[in-house]
């Protein structure tokens, strides 16, 4: 059986500060540099003489971890010349607008495989800035040992000065395994000057965690994008590979993109995505892409919101093939 999760992001056009699946037609040839194409730019504060390649390149990675489009951005990785000789940050951006408080941003993500030992991996993470290039909120993986096995712990920052936490004060641990296949959704809902955020972590499940981003109601985003925390003279030998890329800005609480994940256990097939109070959501399936897939049929009707995120077992079908898209819509 082939199946395939397709996506309808209902979200007005005028709330999406930007997307993109790096697309061949933008980003090729495959291997060639991110930066300065399309708006995105790089820091590389490191000493090393020896540029940053950061790539557009196959997603089918040595680790066979596929994302959804043929193309993706990479940072780090197999492809890259050995950094700077002590600790650095680069960054891979593109420049953004509008207040922190009314910003989500979404993201499919994996982190390639490394044979370094842990002391010599390297970090990454994703976060969004001011215009001074200040660190406002930032989601990062951290290279943990074990019983976690080879993993990353999730965390967060929040303002230039502020320390990296575990997420984890009061709620279990949230890993990425590398060579996984991962999905960050996160969103920020006004509350004065402490806007409050949630970052979803989805992959085999879904974990949430949420703070607070104190003092920041007033701040504004002046770029996003991906962080590699370089940690080793020799390189970690690994890379993130990130893809389909969402900014959404509005007046209000903006909707999560929505971004539909399916399993398969046994004869069960598992679906999940983001949801929130105030939405209904409907599930279409197809086994053919003939046609647009607001003609689908329906396969479930009106299901309520459970934030932060929905889920629906359903028995596996015995077609051959089938997509499916998740629609969101006000009751």
């Amino acid at each position: 059986m082939i199946l395939a999760a397709a996506l309808l992001a209902c979200l007005s056009p005028s709330a999406v500060a930007y997307t993109t699946t790096f697309p061949v037609a933008t980003f090729a040839p495959l291997g060639s540099q991110i930066a300065g194409k399309d708006g995105w730019t790089i820091s590389d504060p490191g000493a090393d003489s020896s540029p940053v390649f950061p790539l557009s390149y196959s997603t089918y990675l040595p680790d066979k971890v596929t994302l959804k489009n043929s193309v993706a951005a990479e940072l780090g990785g197999y492809y890259d010349p050995p950094p700077a000789p002590s600790p650095t940050t680069v960054f891979l951006s593109h420049d953004a607008a509008g207040q922190l408080q009314n910003t989500s941003f979404s993201v499919d993500f994996a982190v390639q495989g490394s044979g370094e030992p842990y002391s010599g991996r390297d970090g990454f993470g994703f976060a969004l800035r001011d215009a001074g290039d200040h660190n406002l909120l930032s989601v990062v993986l951290i290279p943990v040992t074990g019983g976690s096995g080879d993993a990353y712990q999730v965390a967060y920052a929040v303002g230039s000065a502020a320390a990296i936490n575990a997420h984890d004060a009061n709620s279990s641990l949230i890993y990425v395994h590398q060579s996984g296949l991962y999905t960050l959704s996160l969103n920020l809902t006004p509350n004065a000057a402490n806007p409050a955020f949630s970052a979803t972590i989805t992959g085999t499940n879904s974990q949430t965690f949420t703070g607070t981003a104190t003092g920041l109601g007033s701040a504004v985003v002046g770029r996003f994008g991906a962080l590699w925390n370089v940690t080793d003279a020799v390189a970690g030998n690994n890379g993130l590979i990130f893809d389909n890329v969402a900014v959404v800005q509005g007046s209000a609480a903006p909707a999560l993109p929505l971004i539909l994940t399916l399993t398969l256990s046994g004869p069960t097939l598992r679906f999940s995505w983001p949801s929130q109070t105030g939405r209904i959501y409907q599930l279409r399936g197809s086994t053919s892409l003939a046609t647009a897939p607001a003609t689908w049929p329906l396969m479930q009707a009106n299901l309520a919101a459970t934030p932060p995120t929905n889920t629906l077992a359903l028995a596996k079908p015995a077609d051959p093939q089938r997509f499916y898209v998740i629609e969101e819509d006000s009751p």
